[in-house]
């Protein structure tokens, strides 16, 4: 913090700040009780990842200088603060290669195994925890089931349970990863008819994390119980 402090002063060395700009972005906040900045540059490359499936790689402080050539003083001397050598981390989604189900045969997947999102809005692990919040809500109701029709097949009011999971959460969790990608052209100045534009970047920014923000979990939660009531009913008279 002290190089930090030095290089950048007091005060935005103390607060959580955001630097956004053609092809890349910068945020720092304190952490360790103010003991440490921590730093993070995102950088749009327009080349394929070279390495595969492994999500890291060796980085220098040489590559981020020349990412940032041209930047405001500021974000020069925090990207300054580098090691000279430091690992590199890819950003991998599932907005190509989306699951087309959630659940199969019993078995279902959450969290980023079922939908994983960049980090530009903040909402993997919150989506995750809806996710579980959706099954654990439909596995009590499956419990309940299973209790008041004397066990019955079990196997299939799991899987009912698992199928209303799915329906209720992909075009959520879906939108997540697009929103996101979104997301980062907006910090890069990428997104059509935005830009650099403060006030259409606030617009759009706004109505992305609004719509994490503002979601009803009881509503979600009342409409899948609701749906694997209909389900079981349908089956039972079947």
């Amino acid at each position: 913090m002290d190089r930090a402090r030095a290089a950048i002063g007091e005060h935005r060395s103390s607060t959580r700040f955001m630097y956004n700009g053609p092809g890349c972005h910068v945020i720092t906040y304190p952490v360790g009780q103010g003991t440490v900045l921590n730093v993070l540059a995102v950088i749009t490359d327009p080349k394929a990842w070279p390495h595969g499936t492994q999500i890291t790689a060796r980085g220098t402080r040489q590559e981020a200088e020349a990412a940032f050539v041209g930047w405001h003083p500021t974000v020069r001397a925090i990207v300054s603060l580098f090691p000279d050598d430091m690992e590199k981390w890819a950003l991998f989604d599932m907005q190509e290669s989306p699951a087309s189900s959630y659940s199969r045969r019993g078995v279902c997947v959450a969290g980023d195994a079922a939908h994983a999102s960049g980090p530009h809005l903040g909402a993997g692990a919150a989506f995750g925890i809806e996710d579980a919040l959706a099954l654990s809500s439909l596995l009590t109701a499956v419990d309940k089931e299973a209790q008041e029709g004397g066990g019955g097949d079990l196997s299939r009011i799991c899987c009912e349970a698992l199928y209303v999971y799915d329906k209720v959460r992909q075009e959520r969790t879906k939108w997540l990863v697009g929103a996101t990608r979104e997301a980062c052209d907006l910090f890069h100045w990428r997104y059509p008819g935005c830009g650099s534009d403060p006030k259409k970047f606030g617009e759009e920014i706004t109505l992305r994390l609004h719509k994490v923000w503002e979601y009803d979990l009881d509503e979600m939660v009342h409409d899948a119980l609701s749906q694997f009531a209909t389900r079981c009913k349908g089956s039972s008279a079947s």
